[in-house]
């Protein structure tokens, strides 16, 4: 039961930690990039050209849920509960990509397909410059240029440096549990860099608790109807960590880059906010919730 909470106390222990010793974030934050880029080697190393033909359909929803669903979602919940600045921090959190990293950490430590989340994760991240300005420009009635240089930089830094590490590196190094462990180090790592380097102004909890909630809405909405659709079209269980995960889990170094065009206090603090709940609902979700639905099948197979 121990082990269930790890990742979660990890996530709660770097927020707490980033709030009360901040000091080192910003001598952290270069490693960014090279953090990320190990998350996707972790699950690259394993991909198989194959596995695109089986996934097409999963892959035709995954941009659904990503592009239309959480969009809508966010914006209704929005709409209700927040005001205009930390609105707007949200929204352009739902136009950003799929986070490469934690999507995939949190979708194998969730028994699901980590090459299906690494695949929509790489793919969101490619049309990001096309596809982000034009999903914004739709929920937040406002345009933004996103430089496309920008954009692919960070991909071939990101994926780039995965593929490296994947080609260079023999199949059985690192250890599968080194992989699993040291991925929850770098994703704790990463939230403690977005928290301690966010500007303090405006993040008092009376801004921070709205968004945290309608973050957790969204989730909690589409594992909700992830659920529904695998009773009625029979979907893959693999399938479903893979598809929350990518579709609800966003970029954070594209939404920080969006939120600089936004001349409003509050945007940046609303985007680290959504950032830190998103891994830790991840964490509660690949920890708990679909650990404890693995174990419960698992005691039901064993019934005489």
């Amino acid at each position: 039961m121990q082990g269930r909470y790890t990742s979660l106390v990890g996530i709660v222990g770097a927020t707490a930690l980033a709030l009360a010793v901040p000091q080192l974030g910003p001598l952290l934050e270069p490693l960014t990039a090279p953090i990320v880029a190990a998350l996707v080697f972790a699950s690259i190393r394993d991909f198989e050209l194959d596995s695109l033909r089986s996934d097409a359909r999963p892959l035709a929803a995954a941009f659904g849920l990503t592009y239309l669903v959480v969009p809508a979602l966010a914006l209704a919940f929005g709409t209700l509960l927040l005001d205009p600045e930390p609105l707007t921090g949200v929204l352009v959190m739902v136009a950003a990509p799929s986070t490469a990293g934690s999507a995939i950490v949190w979708t194998r430590l969730a028994g699901g397909k980590a090459s299906l989340a690494a695949i929509i994760a790489v793919v969101t991240i490619a049309l990001s410059p096309v596809v982000t300005p034009a999903v914004l420009s739709v929920v937040a009635s406002f345009s933004i240029e996103l430089s496309a240089t920008a954009i692919l930089v960070d991909l071939l830094t990101i994926v780039g440096g995965g593929v490296a590490l994947a080609v260079v590196l023999p199949d059985d190094v690192p250890s599968d549990r080194t992989v699993r462990s040291g991925s929850l180090v770098a994703i704790a790592l990463l939230v403690y860099v977005s928290v301690a380097t966010a500007d303090p102004a405006g993040s008092d909890l009376a801004t921070v608790l709205p968004v945290a909630v309608v973050v957790a809405g969204v989730v909690a909405a589409v594992f909700a109807g992830l659920l529904l659709a695998g009773r009625v079209v029979d979907l893959d269980r693999r399938v479903v960590p893979a598809l929350l995960f990518s579709a609800t889990l966003r970029n954070l170094g594209v939404g920080l880059l969006l939120a600089a065009y936004v001349p409003l206090s509050g945007t940046v603090v609303a985007v680290v906010t959504y950032y830190v709940v998103q891994q830790l609902a991840g964490a509660l979700f690949a920890g708990v919730v679909f650990d404890g639905r693995t174990a419960h099948r698992q005691s039901a197979d064993t019934l005489p």
